[in-house]
């Protein structure tokens, strides 16, 4: 006699020996190849398609905008893949400032996974070149943060410099040089100039309206 919890049971069988699968196959990718699956698909999408937006290729990888990104940028870097700005696009930008320590440069991947909406992060402050620049006072980092020991293997020692200690004039400027550097402003008049022109025809339709 067949149970009703069968069909689950089966579903939940098949996804995980199709994981295992993944699994296995990525790893020969890996020792192969020096890739993995989620670069060939990526290669595999545009191989197909011709060039594709970063949104396009999310659709048909079925995977979130913040994984695609990051997969662009490793390929490109690696010269897999050629990029170009597209004018119909608006990509996201975050541009923060964040503390000088493991977690603080942890916070852009952070970011681009959790929220899923940007395109690039952009940090202000704190670099480890501000540091010096500015004259910033180091105190100990944070043994107990697991991110710790890559932190000190980059930096040559643990520490910590948290963002409040840059002035706040100091701050601003460094804010404002990060938007002016990607700030379009033709199409930011441009788009004034059209909400200026719906707002005109809407007024004069509502003016239509009430005339006797």
């Amino acid at each position: 006699m067949s149970d009703a919890r069968d069909p689950v049971r089966l579903s939940l069988r098949l996804i995980s020996t199709s994981r295992l699968i993944e699994r296995e196959v990525d790893s020969l990718m890996r020792a192969r190849f020096d890739s993995t699956i989620a670069r060939f698909d990526f290669l595999s999408a545009l191989d197909r398609h011709g060039a594709l937006t970063l949104g396009e290729v999310s659709q048909y990888l079925l995977v979130s905008n913040g994984n695609v990104t990051q997969l662009r940028t490793r390929l490109s870097e690696d010269g897999l893949i050629e990029t170009e700005a597209d004018e119909n696009d608006r990509p996201a930008i975050l541009i923060y400032a964040g503390d000088f320590d493991p977690s603080g440069e942890d916070i852009a991947r952070d970011f681009v996974e959790r929220v899923d909406a940007f395109s690039e992060v952009v940090s202000v402050a704190v670099t480890p070149e501000q540091v010096g620049e500015l004259g910033l006072t180091p105190m100990p980092g944070k043994r107990t943060d697991a991110r710790a020991a890559s932190f000190q293997a980059r930096h040559g020692q643990l520490v910590q410099v948290e963002v409040e200690a840059v002035h706040p004039d100091t701050l601003r400027g460094l804010y404002q040089g990060a938007v002016d550097a990607v700030w379009d402003t033709t199409t930011y008049e441009r788009v004034l100039a059209q909400e200026a022109s719906e707002r005109d025809a809407l007024r004069e339709f509502l003016e239509s309206r009430q005339a006797p």
